[in-house]
């Protein structure tokens, strides 16, 4: 296969697609509102290159339990009524 008579869009498409890839264990931290995503992030960065850092990343990604909020006390909270 000859390189030179890849098209350009063709090469920008395969490195976006790679890029992607690359950082699938990020967006997933992130679609997930996982609590440590700032160090999942980290470690694709750092470590994502490698295939032991990226099977690493994704799989604290998809693992990782979600970031929870502290519900509202009941008397905090604005009823329709009060306006």
């Amino acid at each position: 296969m000859d390189l030179r008579n890849i098209n350009s869009t063709v090469i920008v498409l395969l490195a976006i697609l790679l890029l992607f890839f690359y950082f699938l264990p990020s967006f997933i931290a992130d679609i997930r509102k996982v609590k440590h995503a700032g160090w999942i992030y980290l470690l694709n960065i750092l470590f994502g290159w490698t295939i032991l850092g990226w099977l690493a990343g994704i799989i604290w990604a998809c693992t990782e339990e979600l970031a929870t909020t502290k519900p509202v006390p009941r008397d905090k909270v604005i009823e329709e009524k009060d306006f």
